[in-house]
């Protein structure tokens, strides 16, 4: 039995379109199917954790965080110029210091 030189080729060959040596076809299934699952796998993981996504929430949370550090902040600089400098005139039951 003698076949053809065109019974060896792929069924694809001809006149489709090749992206990393396979068929255009198979590859974009191929793609939608790796990122459909990253996806779905994505959404299902986000519905499980349920995060509570409010804006004004995180907006308080963020203002909360954000004055606490600043109190924090000034409060370590207060301290550090009392140890330094002493005192601070017009503090609350506080003298001036000496001069």
């Amino acid at each position: 039995v003698a076949l053809s030189q065109s019974s060896f080729l792929p069924v694809c060959a001809g006149s489709s379109k090749m992206a990393m040596g396979m068929p255009l076809r198979h590859y974009l299934g191929t793609l939608a199917a790796s990122f459909g699952s990253m996806a779905l796998g994505s959404a299902c993981v986000h519905a499980y954790m349920q995060p509570e996504m409010s804006t004004e929430s995180v907006a308080a949370d963020f203002e909360r965080e954000a004055q606490a550090r600043r109190q924090a902040i000034e409060e370590v600089a207060k301290l550090t110029m009392d140890e330094r400098f002493g005192p601070a005139v017009g503090n609350s039951g506080g003298s001036a210091p000496p001069r």
